[in-house]
């Protein structure tokens, strides 16, 4: 009878072979209906189940272990630079729901980024499925933009032309920085309320207008859609 083979194990397995490309891989998950079983149970319960996966690779311990000599134990040390990544684990999740990731779901990958290289890498990933960003789309990574710039230190973290080169990667996209929300707080308005005091509050916002205008954002335009939603946030 042929030995049974671990999922986990097998995945384990295939990730190990894929390119990988800056540490994070983003290579697509095979789905190739002849290496995959068959079931037929509801779509939410299988992906379900797939997600628990991914949580259990990230809180699993990658073990590496030295023999020891005659007079000595063997070493383990615990490795977590390969299954403990999230951002890989998002990657994974990513290219294993395709075009069938829903916006829920984006929305909470996107809230996981920490800096703009990583936007920029979950961002790509999912435009690998789906090419064209819809206006869902449009607004979590706008919003995570934002979100991202309001939280790093002005003077230690950001450092301007690698961040403006990753908006304008964005814009090139597809991401419509002018897009307005009628259910969203203006982006200025909530640069100004992120900030302890009124000289960081203004400091930042002159940050974030330096920032859209490397990026080839047109300032003046931007302004104009800017203070509209500016003045409905206030009535």
């Amino acid at each position: 009878m042929p030995n049974a083979t671990n999922p986990l194990e097998q995945t384990c397995a295939v990730m190990a072979l894929v390119p990988i490309v800056d540490s994070i891989d983003t290579s697509p998950i095979s789905t190739d209906a002849t290496t995959q079983p068959k079931h037929f149970e509801p779509i939410t319960e299988r992906w379900r189940r797939s997600f628990l996966q991914l949580v259990f690779l990230q809180k699993t311990h990658k073990r590496n272990i030295i023999a020891g000599t005659s007079d000595s134990d063997a070493l383990v040390t615990e490795d977590n630079s390969v299954l403990a990544d999230q951002l890989q684990n998002a990657i994974t999740y990513i290219n294993i729901r395709k075009n069938a990731l829903t916006f829920e779901e984006l929305h909470m990958l996107l809230l996981g980024t920490e800096d703009f290289r990583q936007l920029k890498i979950c961002i790509d990933v999912y435009l690998s499925w789906r090419p064209v960003l819809s206006t869902e789309s449009n607004y979590m990574i706008q919003n995570q933009v934002v979100d991202i710039f309001t939280k790093v230190d002005l003077d230690d973290d950001l450092n301007m032309e690698d961040c403006a080169a990753v908006i304008s990667h964005l814009i090139a996209r597809g991401l419509d920085i002018f897009k307005s929300y009628d259910y969203e707080t203006s982006t200025l308005t909530r640069i100004l309320r992120r900030r302890r005091t009124s000289d960081e509050a203004v400091e930042a916002v002159h940050r974030w207008l330096d920032l859209l205008e490397l990026a080839g954002v047109g300032v003046e335009t931007y302004l104009r859609v800017e203070r509209q939603r500016c003045l409905a946030s206030c009535n």
